[in-house]
């Protein structure tokens, strides 16, 4: 009906800078929600995730995401998806190495309790553009799909996606143009 089912209450527990770009995903006996906040007093540019159980309690600390451990370079515009095992699935868009700080597409599959199930990977193959946007998005036979969009040297705008099984065997890759 639309009532409310409790009161307000803050996501994070850093609260230096900003923190910003929620993303949520229903996961097993709750939710999960991915930012992009400051965590590091030397970097504004990390993801963050933190579960909850469905009476909005945290289920431990939050998760620092990001791939990169460098401060300066920036991770941000997280999108999250729950698995069928319990598990979820965070993507960004973010810059690894300082020598050439372009935008990439990056992924990292967590386990029901939080822990990594795989260490950050980056999605996109083609690094010639600047990759942006991601969105992710599990199938009901426990593929993931990930898309984002590049924008190319020439400027044209594509729409890239790929699909992955959980234990990430890549299936295929094909673009979109729009």
């Amino acid at each position: 009906n639309g009532a409310s089912r409790g009161t307000q209450f803050r996501v994070n527990t850093y609260t230096i800078g900003n923190q910003s770009y929620p993303a949520i995903a229903k996961i097993s006996n709750g939710f999960v929600i991915v930012y992009h906040g400051q965590a590091r007093t030397a970097d504004p540019c990390d993801i963050l995730a933190q579960m909850f159980y469905l009476n909005g309690t945290a289920r431990g600390s939050e998760i620092f995401v990001s791939s990169s451990q460098t401060p300066g370079l920036c991770e941000q515009y997280p999108s999250v998806v729950g698995l069928n095992d319990g598990g979820f699935v965070v993507v960004w868009q973010g810059e690894e190495n300082a020598a050439n700080p372009q935008l990439d597409i990056y992924a990292k599959i967590y386990n029901l309790d939080g822990t990594g199930r795989t260490s950050h990977f980056r999605v996109n193959s083609d690094t010639e553009g600047t990759q942006k946007n991601p969105a992710v998005s599990a199938m009901a036979n426990g593929s993931l799909i990930i898309i984002w969009q590049e924008e190319t040297l020439t400027g044209a705008t594509e729409i890239y996606t790929r699909l992955y099984l959980v234990k990430l065997r890549l299936l295929q890759i094909f673009q979109l143009l729009f």
